[in-house]
This record gives C-alpha cells, structure tokens and sequence, in this order.
C-alpha cells in the first residue's frame, strides 16, 4: 500500500513538474512568436532574432567566433543580436571595426567585465578591466612609456634571446629522437618565461622543476576557466546562483594566485632594503618600474602605486602574455602545415635565409618576406582563428544611424 502511494505521488509530482514547464515552454513560445519580427533593440542594425530572455544564446556553439563569420555572410559587416539580455554588435570587416576603435575609441575602450575576470583581476582595477577614464589613461601611459617602450624592449633582447635559443634546442632534440611536441603547451611555457623577465628579470616557469611546474599548472587551471563562457555574465540574475560553478572554481585557486603575486613583490622590497643590484646593465624591469613610480601631478589619480595596484598589473600581463599569443601561434603552424606547398616554400626560405647549421634569430625575421606574409594572409583569410576582441559602451551612442545602448558588447571578428 505503502509503495502504490509513492508511486501515486510520484506520478502527481511528475505530472505537476510536466505541467509546469509545458506552460513555460508555451509561453516562451509566444513571446517569441510576437517578437519575432521585431528588431534586437530599438532603432537596432539589423541581426538573427533570438528567444526571450535567453537571445540568440540557444544557436551559439563553443565555436562563437566561426557561428560569428557564417552569420556575417547573411547579415553582413554589421549586425546586431543579444546574447542573454545583453545587446551585441558583430564587427566584421576593417573599415567598420576603425569606426567602432578609433573613431569612437573613448566610448569602447572598456571591456566587458566577467564574474571570473573580476576574482582574479583584483576588483576589475587593472589597466586591461578599468573602465576608461583618468585611471585607465595613466596606466596605459605608464605601460606605454615605461614597460612596452622600444628601449625597455631592446633591453630585454638578451633574455629573450636565451628562452628562444632554449625553445629552438628542445624542439630541436625532440625532433632528433621523433618525439612529438605539444606546441600549445611548449608556447605557453615558452611566453610565460618571457614574461616573468619582463616583470622580475628571472624564468620562474621552469618545468624541470617542481616550483616552475606548479606555476605552469596553477595559471593553465585559471586560463581554462576565464576561457569558459559563463551564462552568469549574460543572465544577470543568475549570477548569484553561479550555475556553471566557475566563480565556486576560480575562487579556490586565488588564494594561490595571489600569494604568487604577493611573494614577487616582497621580495623585490626585500632586495631593495638589501641593496642587491638585480640588473646591472642599466635595465629597470616591471616591477622595478611600478615601485619606483612617484607622481606629483594634479592630473595624476596615482601619486604612487600600492602593493594592491601592483599586483593586479603584473597579473595582467601574465595572464593576458600566457593566453592569447600560444594560442595564435598554435593556429599559425597548424594552417601551414595543413597546406604541404605552403609549408614546402617556408622550409625552403628558411634554409636560404638562416641555412641549416644554426638556429633563426631575430634579425633574420625582416629577411623572410615569404614566411612573414604567409602568416598575415592565414589570419586575415582562415575564419577557425579566435580573434575576437570583446569591448562594452560607456554610454549610449549612434553609429552608422543605429542605436548603441550603453554597456553593449562589440565583437570585432576581423
């Protein structure tokens, strides 16, 4: 008896729960049917209609840059959908995306702030998140003139040198013994070294050991996650609920991540007070840079940097010079492997240019002239490559006559 009333309940609470979302799923239906001849927004360009609430999320692969190009051949070089309830535009093509860029470089120069982003970028207060404005300026200045200058970069030539002399010996001997190379991961590492000279004149992502492994591990396991979309971002109220986890994952790891930041920066102070000379050709590094900074200017929102802001910058770089290059190189050989006389002429200008008994350097790049208009042609033609570039509006606009509501999201997909 005991069983068949359980059974009874269970049909009836099923039955319920069935009723339930057939009522939603119709009425969701409805309101699709009614707003689908409707623009996305209004006085909106023209774009695929999507549903209530969800927008065109439903038809969006975990390619969005290739669904980006096939809707661009229906819809042109710039249209309009929302993903979530957020309002996006899909840039296509040069001329619009200089529009967008340059033209209204003030109104776009922010981006689109992630739940993720914002857990490890502390408070979104880096120069890659902070909206534009005074902060923004001052720390894109201060880059510009101080850290990405072409004398720091010459500066830094000799380290360079050394990881890519080591890069070229390792795939070297892997080829010798027909060991296969994960270039993804031989990249990353590869950049990461790079940057990690950049900021504190030293490779700490030296996989031979344990120290070096674990930093390779810890800033993978962050580059997976902040690489996932997150339905959070594009639903606002579900934000609290965290559906897919990823705050729940990412927030496990920054403690990690900042102590990381933390032990760099003291120990740069702790080296200081010492009066041990970490670079002895004149050369100022990163973290040398930022605490050194000092400015008494009215116009300066920074008199001087704190451990907190200095931090969140060296973050950025290393986040964003571990992501997106590995990536961008990864696709490069792959297109020219894929195409046999391509890869046959860059052997050959290769073994021309640089000859077989010694390693390419960096002076030999202007020389291969082939080489170096193969891989623009593969990134300006190949739509598989990930060059979206997202930017948000600070405030509402009109461009080309449509309507631009604030915090719209831009996809450049060039």
């Amino acid at each position: 008896m005991e069983k068949l009333q359980t059974l009874l309940l269970s049909l009836e609470n099923s039955t319920l729960l069935g009723t339930i979302l057939v009522t939603l799923s119709m009425i969701l239906i409805v309101v699709f049917v009614i707003n689908s001849g409707r623009q996305n927004w209004r006085n909106a360009p023209p774009g695929p209609k999507g549903w209530p609430i969800f927008g065109y999320l439903p038809y969006v692969t975990n390619c969005l840059h290739e669904d980006l190009f096939h809707l661009t051949k229906t819809h042109g070089p710039l249209f309009s959908l929302c993903m979530g309830q957020k309002p996006v535009i899909v840039v296509s093509s040069p001329e619009v995306a200089r529009e967008f860029l340059k033209d209204n470089d003030s109104n776009f120069s922010s981006r689109m702030i992630t739940d993720v982003a914002r857990c490890i970028a502390y408070d979104a207060t880096t120069v890659v998140f902070v909206p534009y404005g005074a902060r923004w300026r001052l720390l894109r200045k201060i880059m510009k003139t101080e850290v990405f200058s072409a004398r720091a970069i010459e500066l830094l030539q000799p380290a360079r040198a050394q990881e890519v002399q080591g890069l070229l010996r390792s795939i070297h001997s892997a080829s010798q013994s027909k060991t296969p190379v994960n270039i993804a991961e031989t990249m990353f590492v590869f950049f990461a070294n790079i940057i990690s000279n950049l900021v504190c004149s030293k490779s700490l992502f030296d996989t031979e050991k344990k120290e070096g492994r674990e930093l390779k591990e810890m800033f993978s396991e962050i580059l997976q996650i902040i690489v996932l979309p997150n339905v959070s971002d594009l639903i606002p109220f579900l934000r609290p609920f965290d559906p897919q986890g990823l705050r729940r994952k990412i927030m496990k790891i920054v403690p990690w991540f900042d102590k990381f930041f933390d032990k760099l920066v003291d120990d740069r102070v702790e080296e200081r007070k010492n009066g041990v000379e970490i670079n002895k050709n004149g050369k100022s590094d990163v973290l040398d840079v930022l605490l050194n900074y000092r400015s008494d200017k009215d116009e300066d929102v920074l008199k001087k940097f704190s451990k907190f802001d200095i931090k969140g910058l060296i973050a950025d770089m290393f986040v964003a010079g571990t992501d997106t290059t590995p990536s961008t190189i990864e696709w490069g050989v792959t297109e020219i492997l894929r195409n046999t006389n391509v890869y046959k002429k860059v052997l050959a200008e290769f073994d021309t240019v640089v000859g077989k008994n010694r390693f390419a350097e960096e002076t030999d790049i202007p020389k291969l002239v082939y080489f170096q208009a193969v891989i623009k042609e593969v990134f300006r033609l190949h739509p598989g490559l990930p060059l979206l570039i997202p930017r948000r509006s600070d405030e509402p606009c009109e461009i080309y006559g449509y309507h631009m509501p604030k915090n719209t999201i831009v996809f450049v997909n060039v």
